[in-house]
């Protein structure tokens, strides 16, 4: 019994949706007007509607696109190859960016032995037990919110893949 109310349910939401889509297509014009009318008179409902429906978007395509990364990991480094391979004057535009970026933000008081001897410790934590850690600026360089400086007191060792999901951003403990 419990089934068949379920099924009726569900075939009752279908054919509205299908009613739903076939009166939006006839009256495309009267229904982009109500909803403009709704949206300039109720903005910040309008406005938060918009932020969850844009976050949750945000999240489910988030997880998609790690989902497809790790099926098609091989793939893709080797499509990053070949794109590096086919535009070397934008990866040296890049690269050039990035150097520029790392003197400016590069203090007088710049602790380069210090550096040098973390990027060594890197290397060798690397080789000896095989790890992928790299030296991550806990404060980026540059971001939409905070710039940091490139000095001993702004770097630290991460793994790889923290690395990359933390991005150009600003994580607070």
């Amino acid at each position: 019994m419990l089934k068949a109310i379920e099924q009726l349910t569900e075939e009752r939401l279908k054919a509205k949706r299908e009613y739903s889509k076939r009166y939006r297509d006839s009256n495309l014009d009267l229904v982009l007007e109500r909803e403009k009318r709704y949206r300039d008179t109720n903005k910040d409902r309008a406005r938060e509607r918009s932020k969850r429906w844009r976050d949750d978007k945000n999240a489910t395509l988030k997880e998609y696109r790690k989902q497809y990364y790790e099926k098609n990991k091989d793939r893709k480094l080797e499509s990053d190859k070949r794109w590096r391979w086919n535009n070397p004057d934008k990866v040296a535009l890049y690269s050039r960016i990035r150097n520029t970026l790392l003197e400016r933000q590069t203090p007088g008081w710049y602790e380069e032995d210090l550096v040098r001897q973390l990027y060594q410790e890197r290397d060798a934590l690397n080789e000896m037990y095989h790890l992928d850690l790299e030296v991550d600026h806990i404060i980026p360089l540059n971001s939409d919110t905070v710039s940091g400086l490139h000095c001993l007191a702004n770097l630290q060792l991460i793994n790889k893949s923290s690395n990359r999901s933390k991005g150009n951003r600003y994580q607070t403990d």
